[in-house]
This record gives C-alpha cells, structure tokens and sequence, in this order.
C-alpha cells in the first residue's frame, strides 16, 4: 500500500501578479515614464537620473488609478515531501489598485496530485476543445483561489515571513490572503485556496514571493498586450518567476491524511512562472502611453 502522508504542497502557486517596473530610486513601484519638461530622468525608460535634477526630459509616474490585467501561466508544481500538485496551466484577471498593489483571483487547469493521479479541483469551468465545426465545450475542473493580495517588497524591506529580503537591485511581488474567511473542508480561516484531489481535502495559508527578473526592474518600459485567446500565447508586459531559492516561500497546506484519519499541515514550495499584460485600453484611463 502507498502511503499517502503528504507534507506542503501550495496552491497559490506562481500565478501571482506585476506590472512596469521602475528603476533606481523608484525600484518597487508600478507606473510609467512619461515624457516631461523639467523631468529628473535623460531617457525613457527612466534609469539615468538627470545631473543636475529636474534638467530631464522624462519623469517616473508612480500608478494611482486601477487598471485591469490578465496573467498567463505555464506548468505549475506545487511541491511536497511525498509528491506534488501538478497544474498544466493558468489565467487570472485582476486589478492594479495603487503604486505597490494588487488585487486578484487566479484559476489553475488540470491539476492532479501525484504520483497517485489524483485530480484536484473546487469548481468546474465550460472551456471549448477542438477547432471549426468540430469544435465543442466541455467542462473540466479547475482550482479557484479565493480573492488574494499582493505587494512589491524592496532591498532593505522583509518579506511577508519577516526572514528574508531581496538582494540589492532586486524586487519581490508577495502574494497573502485578502483577509477574508472562507469555509474550506478543514474548518475556517483566512485560506488562499481549498479544494480537493480526489476525496481529500486541501486548503494552503500563508505566503510567497516571487522574483522579478532585472531585465524588467532596470528597463521599465510600458508596454499593452492583447488578451490571449485560448490557447494562444500571451506577449507579456510583465513577467516574475517563483522557485525555492528565490523570493520566500511561506505557505502551509492543512490536509486531511486518509491514512492516519487526522488533519495534518506541512511546509509548501512551489517552481514556474508567470507573464501579465495590461491592455492598452486600461492604460489610457490614468496615464500617458510610452510608445515602445
């Protein structure tokens, strides 16, 4: 008999959140340059501080307004002492809601705990399969986490642990529950998700924080996307990248342990990556567009 004592396993996952990052003095915060008569930056992407200040022709302008966004990711393995969540893909589509924030709600497709091929799920969504007159929709079940957090975390700044930080130069997007209380099969709390695999209970807690590649901290250029078709891939304005030696990893997944018959709860480390785009649309109802 296989034993299915499990320890960890996360199901916030990689999917988190991020925008246009700056550089510099403004490492952290979501925004756009724009271009500015007595600006403190040389070009336009806002890296190069203008000697002496306000001689610039561009200025960074933190995000004050929301702006919708949709996320896009790969292979998600949401690992565990005894095996791991695997998810083939997921979306999200959630809301910038200042300069260091967001709030979201991701969905996460074929999921299954192995290696005993279980599937996980809460809920079940109608999705079309095929092409042209032999297209047709079928459901399948997904995995919905309830309403999240996130927030950028800089150099000198903890992570939501309170252990670690980011290197110098580096950013963190750290994903936490909304401070909502849900009713999962394991009792309530504040959960990031519940669900089950097969007919076992699953609900994750805690946090985690991801790492935002340079390429998008040191070059902040704002670009819109179009919202992928199913299927299609998404040209990204924004992309970060969850591992277990990178960022912080947080969670904890409360369990029912069939073998034991008791409620069980161990570490969480989750690997994959995620990619944002912001539609143009959104983007013009608080700021100037940066053509790039």
């Amino acid at each position: 008999m296989k034993r299915f004592k499990m320890v960890g396993l996360s199901v916030v996952a990689v999917f988190a959140l991020g925008a246009v990052m700056a550089s510099g003095a403004q490492a952290g915060k979501f925004g756009t340059c724009v271009k500015k008569a007595s600006g403190n930056y040389t070009e336009k992407t806002c890296e190069t501080l203008a000697s002496p200040a306000g001689s610039g022709k561009y200025e960074f302008v933190p995000n004050a307004k929301k702006i919708k966004f949709f996320s896009q990711g790969g292979e998600t393995k949401l690992k565990g002492a005894a095996g791991e969540i695997a998810c083939k893909h997921g979306t999200d589509e959630g809301e910038i809601i200042n300069a260091t924030e967001n709030i979201d709600k991701f969905t996460f497709y074929e999921c299954s705990l192995k290696p005993f091929e279980l599937p996980c799920k809460n809920a079940e969504v109608e999705i079309e399969v095929g092409k042209g007159k032999t297209a047709k929709k079928e459901k399948v079940g997904v995995i919905i986490t309830f309403t999240l957090k996130s927030k950028l975390v800089d150099h000198g700044e903890k992570g939501p642990g309170g252990k670690k930080e980011p290197a110098e130069k580096e950013v963190w997007n750290s994903m936490q529950n909304n401070g909502e209380l849900h009713p999962s099969g394991l009792g309530e709390g504040p959960w990031l998700a519940a669900f089950e695999c097969g007919p076992v209970p699953f609900a994750v807690s805690g946090s985690v924080a991801s790492v935002i590649p340079a390429k998008y901290v040191s070059n902040p250029k704002l670009k819109s996307a179009k919202k992928p078709k199913p299927g299609k891939a998404l040209k990204p304005t924004y992309e970060e990248v969850y591992s277990a030696t990178g960022g912080e990893q947080g969670q904890v997944t409360t369990y029912f342990n069939p073998e034991t018959s008791k409620v069980e709860s161990g570490a969480s480390i989750q690997e994959g990556t995620n990619l944002l785009g912001i539609e143009k649309a959104e983007l013009e109802k608080g700021f100037e567009i940066l053509d790039v």
